[in-house]
């Protein structure tokens, strides 16, 4: 279940559309959570009015508190009753696929964003670009004064947010007050973050709309919310936001290499066309093994198993030493469920006398599909302490339950 937040000041009639984006998501178990910070009586009257058709949505209402209320959103939250935590703009509009990308995601994640599109005034379109994942990326959240979603595409777990030092706080003087929040999630050290390549949230820059009346505003929401019906009117996004990082990227190689562009199309979930860059590459000189890995991550993702057995054969030839080769060729065997495959690229890399931790922890898990738990076993037991996480210790339980077993009925029969 979704607790949705969403919080508010003054822009009080916007309040209804941005709700009935909500309502439209594909996933529909959630609460809506406004939080009335020093918010008129029509904000309140409004929300209050649509409690009555639908009792999932809940008005609180706080005086002015500092900064933007950040401490109204933290109260609400440790009020609120689903797992996961998502935020709207009381202005901003959701696609209807929002609450479910994210929460695919956040089975796995303690905090997710996807990709904002910001619509200024004049209807020109911005995504912007960034990937927790990337500790480039983090350290510049971290060291600068960069962020590259707001609240409307960022969700987390509830479980996990109650991790965090303080949770939402005032912001300090010139800050951000999302960017302020973010950081004590990359600051965790144990948090798993996740940034996803898709457009769900709509962000109409509210800086270029100070002068526009309640009811201009109102007026291009419905506008939006009538067009995102529109099958054709969704294609039309997503073919915007690759094109837009498409020529982003290109613009990029003269100032960071090809490698830096593949990195950036791959990232923002142009699959194909970095796949196409680097089998430009390969293609027109000695194979490098970096673009080689990138294609092979590329054509694992856009589900080209088929091509990426073919690449998988040329790496080993032509990068027969480098282990990472090797965990891919398990990594596109297992998505094939050819666990026999996956058992023999794996044999060839200890052939080679090529060792390492993930290597060991890919063969175990080949065997155990196989159910050949003992060698599973063995394997796990060749993982070095370093390498012997929480999710590895337990794995080596889990296996030593199944041999036990096996012994058991072994001598039983």
């Amino acid at each position: 279940m979704f607790s949705i937040l969403i919080p508010t000041f003054m822009h009080q009639d916007t309040i209804r559309h941005a709700i009935a984006s909500i309502l439209r998501q594909s996933v529909q178990d959630f609460e809506i959570l406004v939080v009335g910070d020093g918010a008129p009586k029509r904000t309140r009257d409004i929300v209050e009015e649509m409690g009555v058709a639908d009792r999932r949505i809940k008005y609180f209402q706080f005086a002015k508190g500092l900064a933007h209320g950040e401490l109204a959103r933290h109260e609400v939250i440790a009020q609120a009753k689903g797992e996961y935590i998502a935020y709207l703009g009381d202005d901003d509009i959701w696609l209807p696929s929002h609450l479910e990308v994210v929460g695919n995601y956040l089975e796995v994640y303690d905090f997710v964003n996807t990709v904002q599109l910001t619509v200024t005034k004049n209807d020109h379109w911005h995504f912007y670009l960034g990937n927790l994942e990337d500790i480039h990326c983090r350290n510049k959240m971290l060291g600068s004064k960069f962020n590259f979603f707001g609240p409307s595409a960022a969700a987390h777990r509830k479980d996990s947010y109650f991790r965090l030092p303080m949770g939402w706080r005032p912001k300090p003087e010139g800050m951000w007050s999302d960017l302020h929040m973010w950081r004590q999630w990359l600051t965790h050290k144990e948090m798993r973050m996740k940034s996803i390549a898709e457009v769900t949230a709509i962000h109409l820059s509210d800086k270029e709309r100070l002068n526009d009346s309640i009811e201009d505003r109102c007026q291009e929401m419905l506008l939006w919310l009538d067009n995102i019906k529109s099958d054709s009117f969704m294609e039309r996004i997503d073919a915007k936001h690759k094109e837009y990082w498409r020529d982003r990227a290109m613009q990029g190689i003269a100032f960071k290499g090809l490698s830096a562009v593949i990195d950036r199309l791959f990232d923002s979930g142009l699959y194909e066309e970095a796949y196409e860059l680097c089998n430009a590459v390969n293609e027109s000189t000695t194979a490098f093994l970096k673009t080689t890995l990138k294609g092979l991550a590329c054509l694992i993702k856009i589900g080209e198993l088929s091509k990426a057995e073919c690449l998988l054969e040329t790496a080993m030839t032509v990068h027969r030493d480098a282990p990472a080769v090797y965990n891919y060729g398990f990594s596109i065997y297992m998505a094939s469920n050819k666990f026999d495959d996956a058992v023999r690229v794996l044999e060839k890399a200890f052939a080679l006398g090529l060792e390492s931790d993930q290597l060991y922890k890919n063969m175990s898990r080949a065997e155990e599909c196989r159910n050949n738990y003992s060698q599973a076993l063995f394997y796990m037991m060749k993982v070095s302490h370093s390498g012997l996480n929480r999710h590895a210790e337990k794995r080596i339980e889990f296996l030593e339950g199944k041999v036990s077993a096996c012994e058991k009925e072994w001598v039983d029969k």
